[in-house]
């Protein structure tokens, strides 16, 4: 694939290029019923939630390590 956009060449997280990231999707797209995309909302949105819980975890250990730290 030929990226002509040097902004289209970012990479995402998993290491995909955007452009790559796009004609996956399109492909994905063009085969799903609706039962299928109803799953798919429903495991971005699960997705999502996990993400935020993680982030909110991290914090906390990050919080509770400085606390340990300043303890000592």
């Amino acid at each position: 694939m030929r990226i002509k956009n040097p902004k289209e060449a970012a990479m995402n997280a998993n290491g995909y290029l955007t452009q790559d990231m796009i004609s996956i999707l399109k492909e994905a797209d063009e085969g799903m019923q609706l039962p299928d995309l109803h799953r798919l909302e429903e495991l971005e949105e699960e997705n999502e939630r996990l993400r935020k819980l993680a982030a909110s975890q991290a914090r906390d250990i990050r919080m509770l390590r400085q606390l340990t730290l300043a303890n000592w």
